[in-house]
């Protein structure tokens, strides 16, 4: 692997850690289910990777609490 590939990926994982753990704040879980977070993290949540995979899968979690999007998570 290149050192630029090895630094887009952290990039990418850092990103998505930010997500799911800014997604436990109400408005901050409303403006990504909002502008389609939802689906870009269950596409996530199936990658091959498992660091990406968990991390998707928490941000998903965290996004469930909300009753406003439940009904997102059901479509």
């Amino acid at each position: 692997m290149t050192d630029e590939y090895l630094l887009m990926y952290s990039l990418n994982l850092l990103n998505l850690q930010a997500i799911a753990n800014l997604s436990v704040n109400a408005n901050v879980a409303k403006a990504v289910a909002e502008e389609g977070g939802i689906e870009i993290l269950a596409s996530l949540a199936r990658s091959m990777n498992k660091l990406v995979a968990e991390e998707a899968a928490g941000g998903l979690w965290n996004l469930s609490v909300g009753e406003e999007h439940k009904v997102r998570f059901c479509i």
